[in-house]
C-alpha cells in the first residue's frame, strides 16, 4: 500500500471529537497520518475546550504532514452533538467515528470500510481494541444484556486469536467505529439526549438493527 492521496474525493470521513483532550491529540493525529488503503479525509470536532484543543491538533497535523478540517463548537453539544457536526459536514460515504485518545492501525480505515463496501447488509463496523501498550482486549463488540446491562467480548482477555472472526453484535463502542452515511442519514444521526455522553452509540446501533441493517465486529 502507498499513503493516501489526500487530493482524492474520500471515501471515508474519520471524525476525531475532542473535549480537553490537548494531550492525546497528537498521537491519534499521528497514528492516521500513516493510515494507508481507501482516501480518507480527518475531521477533528472540538466540544469548547478549555486547552487549546484545536491548536494542538493543528499543530500535530502539521507535524505529521496530515491534512485536517477543525470545526470550533459553542457550546459544548455533548459526544452525540459534535459527533453529528461531524458527519454532517463529512463527503465520505463512510463515517469513521474516532475517539481522540486512540492510536490506529494503518490499515484501520480500510478494515472497517470494506465489509460494507462488499455486503450491502451492514451498516455499522466495530474494531478490535485493545488497552494502551497490551495485547489485553478491551473491545471485540458489544453486548447488551436482557437487563439492559451491556459488557464487550473478551475485555481484560489476552489476544490469542479467540476472537478473529467477524459476528454481529447487538452495538460496538463509540470509540471506533465506522457507519454507512447513507444509514445515518436515515436514523438522523445520534440521539442529542443522550448527553454528555454514553449509550448513544449503543442506541445507534439498536435503531440500526431494527431498520435492517446489520452491526458487526471486525477483527482485523
Amino acid at each position: 500500500s502507498v499513503p493516501l492521496p489526500h487530493a482524492c474525493a474520500p471515501v471515508a470521513s474519520v471524525v476525531v471529537l475532542t473535549y480537553n483532550s490537548a494531550r492525546f491529540i497528537g498521537p491519534c493525529l499521528a497514528s492516521l497520518a500513516r493510515l494507508t488503503g481507501v482516501p480518507v479525509e480527518i475531521i477533528v470536532v472540538d466540544n469548547d475546550s478549555a486547552d487549546g484543543s484545536p491548536a494542538a491538533a493543528r499543530e500535530a497535523a502539521a507535524a505529521a504532514g496530515l491534512e485536517i478540517r477543525v470545526i470550533e463548537l459553542h457550546p459544548n453539544r455533548g459526544c452525540a452533538g459534535g459527533n453529528n457536526a461531524g458527519w454532517r459536514a463529512a463527503r465520505g460515504e463512510y463515517i469513521v467515528f474516532l475517539n481522540p485518545d486512540t492510536e490506529v492501525e494503518a490499515s484501520f480505515v480500510e478494515a472497517l470500510v470494506s465489509p460494507m463496501q462488499r455486503d450491502e447488509t451492514i451498516g455499522v463496523t466495530g474494531a478490535k481494541i485493545y488497552y494502551p501498550g497490551t495485547r489485553t482486549l478491551q473491545h471485540a463488540g458489544g453486548i447488551v444484556h436482557p437487563n439492559g446491562m451491556t459488557n464487550h467480548y473478551g475485555a481484560g482477555e489476552e489476544d490469542s486469536g479467540q476472537h478473529d472472526i467477524l459476528r454481529e453484535c447487538a452495538y460496538v463502542t463509540g470509540a471506533g467505529f465506522a457507519v454507512r452515511r447513507s444509514l445515518l442519514e436515515r436514523l438522523g444521526g445520534f440521539d442529542e439526549d443522550f448527553f454528555p455522553a454514553y449509550f448513544e452509540e449503543t442506541d445507534l446501533c439498536r435503531r440500526a438493527w431494527r431498520l435492517g441493517a446489520r452491526v458487526v465486529y471486525v477483527p482485523e
